[in-house]
């Protein structure tokens, strides 16, 4: 979309929303067993390569280098996703064999080893940002050097060519678990939540969930964003005067409406529900 509201007609949006549609597309194919039933054997693996491989070409191709949506795609970020989506194309096209030669080594895993790692942490840098970046490049690190840490933290010799080997294309690395999760599940249930809102459902759940959650005194200074001071006394949590306008009141409008309910229906307010 464009700052006045039109729709943007630029090649790179198009191919932005056919990636993502062929990603929801094999999705919901692989979660019906269309593969298996019409007699095709596809390995879990290769499925995901497939979505890596859609997801990277997305991310480098709506995101710069600092996070942001971008209107206009660097040479750099377009090199990266042709890159990661030719390079994961022929893995998923090719994964089978693959298997059966990485006990050899061969260099094809290699490039597939590095092209997926260094996407991948770009990826994670520009999206989710240096903090979980930092987390993971110091356990690359460590990686290579952990034959050299004195202690109960050595480890065996690995070169960079084995860890990018591993990391990058083993089934129990980046094609584990964690990826089948998000490419078989979320991916899933993120597609129907907006399929949802688009249908209208949003607009019919919204005005129920105040009546399913009513607001309690804890959420009434959530929603404030006040910090809560206590002053104990004989440990009862008195209300200091800073914040008993906003939420005292709360919680006696609130307790003259629940707390004789309780009382008639014989029940006591459990302590989750008293303030302190």
């Amino acid at each position: 979309m464009n700052g006045d509201g039109t729709r943007s007609t630029r090649p790179v949006d198009w191919v932005i929303a056919v990636l993502a549609t062929t990603m929801c597309v094999a999705c919901i194919l692989w979660n019906i067993e269309a593969p298996t039933r019409l007699g095709v054997a596809i390995l879990t693996q290769q499925y995901m390569a497939f979505q890596l491989g859609l997801a990277l070409t997305i991310a480098y191709l709506r995101f710069n280098g600092k996070g942001e949506e971008t209107s206009k795609v660097g040479w750099t970020d377009m090199a990266i996703a042709v890159t990661a989506f030719l390079v994961l194309m022929y893995a998923a096209l090719d994964f089978s064999w693959l298997l059966k030669e990485q006990s050899y080594r061969p260099w094809q895993i290699t490039v597939i080893g590095t092209v997926v790692t260094i996407a991948v942490m770009e990826g994670i840098r520009r999206r989710a940002g240096w903090m979980l970046f930092s987390i993971v490049a110091v356990f690359l690190v460590y990686a290579l050097f952990a034959d050299k840490v004195p202690g109960r933290l050595i480890g065996k010799e690995l070169s960079p060519v084995r860890l990018v080997q591993y990391v990058g294309f083993d089934p129990s690395a980046v094609f584990s678990m964690p990826l089948a999760v998000g490419t078989i599940i979320v991916l899933l249930f993120v597609f129907f939540g907006r399929l949802l809102f688009a249908a209208g459902g949003g607009s019919f759940f919204s005005p129920i969930l105040p009546w399913l959650r009513p607001e309690t005194p804890v959420a009434a200074a959530q929603r404030y964003r006040l910090s809560v001071p206590l002053c104990s006394v004989r440990f009862r949590a008195v209300p200091c005067r800073t914040w008993s306008r906003r939420v005292w009141s709360p919680f006696r409008s609130w307790s003259a409406a629940v707390i004789p309910r309780r009382m008639r229906a014989r029940l006591k307010p459990s302590p989750r529900q008293v303030v302190s």
